[in-house]
């Protein structure tokens, strides 16, 4: 996702030395500036642990969020250490996956009730569930409610906010 927002060239892009470059002068001031600060941090030369900011497109859409965060590595993953920033962006407008791994394994949910928990998560009702399964709505409200039962929650909103807090970076699937 990284890539095809960096492609886009619509207010954040790579520069010729594959730096992230910002289009808004300011803006790339204030990432330059975070990402020397908390490199400083990852060199244990510094205490700040983070920085959040908006950066806006070009294309006057929503702007992007990107979070700049220290990163220190000394195992060989990255050579002989790393010290540095790890740079996360974020685009409100591309609809996001909530991963229900984490939710299998903490709660121990079938493949079954794992398939249901993602529609509901995507925002789909029962009888949406069921026709993509290819079973009776009766089916689906039963595992629903085993969903609740498991995770300890009461209601559809519930198991979406669980959800939200358990949601892996990267899914499997």
């Amino acid at each position: 996702m990284a890539l095809k927002i960096l492609e886009m060239k619509d207010g954040i892009s790579l520069n010729y030395g594959n730096l992230l470059r910002v289009t808004n002068d300011l803006e790339d001031k204030r990432l330059r500036y975070a990402v020397r600060c908390v490199t400083q941090t990852a060199s244990a030369n510094g205490l700040d642990d983070g920085r959040v900011m908006s950066i806006t497109r070009t294309s006057g859409r929503d702007s992007f969020l990107l979070e700049v965060a220290p990163l220190s590595c000394d195992a060989d993953a990255f050579g002989t250490g790393f010290k540095g920033a790890i740079v996360f962006l974020i685009d409100p407008v591309e609809p996001g996956k909530v991963s229900t791994c984490g939710m299998q394994e903490l709660y121990k949910l079938t493949t079954s009730e794992i398939e249901v928990c993602k529609s509901v998560v995507e925002g789909c009702s029962n009888q949406q569930i069921a026709d993509i399964r290819n079973v009776s709505s009766e089916t689906i409200k039963t595992q629903i409610q085993s969903l609740f039962r498991k995770t300890n929650t009461a209601n559809r909103s519930e198991l979406i906010r669980r959800a939200l807090s358990v949601n892996l970076p990267i899914d499997r699937t």
